[in-house]
């Protein structure tokens, strides 16, 4: 499981996909390992664009 903020943004840039993004970006400003795992939850259902 991904916990590398860096990495997450990454992932989230890779799908090409909006709220994907947005959900991330947001996750990582709150921070905490509540919003890291949003972020995840987010990010694993579709698969990447690029």
């Amino acid at each position: 499981m991904t916990t590398d903020a860096g990495e997450l943004f990454a992932r989230a840039a890779a799908h090409g996909d909006d709220p994907t993004h947005k959900v991330t970006d947001t996750a990582l400003e709150v921070g905490g390992a509540l919003a890291l795992l949003t972020a995840r939850r987010a990010i694993e259902p579709t698969p990447p664009a690029f």
